[in-house]
């Protein structure tokens, strides 16, 4: 009988035991104890009209702002790829760059060769950054003797003729609302010969202005790992206000006779013409 009377009072402890542990577990789920007012119902606690606002409101918030930013992305894109317009100065901050350009020739396609090399680096051509308070002054070439760090752009043929473009592996810095003056002095009148025609570009002293045609690195802009792949940054300055007149003497060039459609301009061209970095429309853009 004592041995009976064990295991009931044991079985009544156990039963207790697990009523008030099942009871606090009920507690804890559905109620909160708060010392001053006692236990809450939870789902009370839950629904707090404040922190259900505050919650919405913060994820609001976060939309508008992603959706301000991609009106921003989409109009900017629409601005420079459609319409042609610069870019806004902070995507495109100052940077030292490498430099590469082409003379402004009248009529000339793409491509021009000064028949005599020696001929035409016996002048002066120098490049001139203007921008604020700044005024550099860089020169190309002069009395018959490219300046270390330039380079004529492609390969040397071989039969004494020079390609009318330069370039440098040196940094220079450059910006988006630099103004540029390209100066050529030409000591005797230059035969040449391009894509389609041939023609001479007279002694004297050539200047032209202008600004660059394309700014790449250094910027915010993931159109530069495209363009420029593991090359340095560079700054193209092909998009001058105007031409140097040439006299033409042949109306063919090394491939010949100019198609008959070859001037022929598309729609999106007219649409949207060639215009530099700063937004200036193009007067000679090789």
């Amino acid at each position: 009988m004592h041995a009976v009377r064990v295991l009931r009072l044991r079985d009544e402890r156990f039963s207790r035991k697990l009523t008030s542990s099942r009871t606090e577990q009920f507690f804890n789920r559905h109620y909160d104890m708060d010392s001053s007012s006692g236990w809450t119902p939870a789902d009370a606690r839950v629904s707090k009209p404040g922190a259900t606002q505050s919650t919405t409101h913060a994820v609001t918030q976060r939309v508008s702002r992603f959706r301000l930013f991609s009106w921003i992305l989409t109009a900017v894109l629409l601005w420079t790829s459609v319409f042609g317009g610069p870019l806004p100065a902070f995507l495109t901050p100052a940077a030292s760059r490498t430099l590469y350009f082409k003379l402004p020739l009248e009529g000339v396609r793409f491509h021009w060769d000064f028949q005599d090399a020696a001929a035409f680096l016996a002048g002066e051509l120098t490049l001139r950054i203007i921008n604020g308070n700044r005024d550099e002054t860089l020169v190309v070439f002069r009395d018959g003797k490219i300046h270390d760090g330039w380079e004529m752009i492609g390969d040397d043929k071989g039969d004494g003729s020079f390609y009318f473009g330069f370039a440098t592996d040196d940094r220079v810095r450059t910006a988006q609302g630099d103004s540029l003056i390209i100066t050529l002095t030409v000591k005797q009148d230059l035969l040449g010969r391009g894509t389609y025609t041939e023609g001479v570009l007279r002694a004297g002293t050539w200047q032209m202005t202008g600004t660059y045609s394309g700014l790449y690195g250094g910027r915010w802009n993931p159109m530069d790992f495209v363009v420029l792949g593991k090359d340095p940054p560079v700054a193209y300055m092909q998009c001058w206000d105007s031409v140097w007149p040439m006299e033409i003497t042949k109306t063919e060039g090394w491939r010949g006779a100019k198609p008959a459609n070859e001037d022929s301009v598309g729609f999106f061209r007219r649409m949207r013409p060639e215009r530099g970095v700063d937004g200036r429309r193009c007067g000679s853009h090789i």
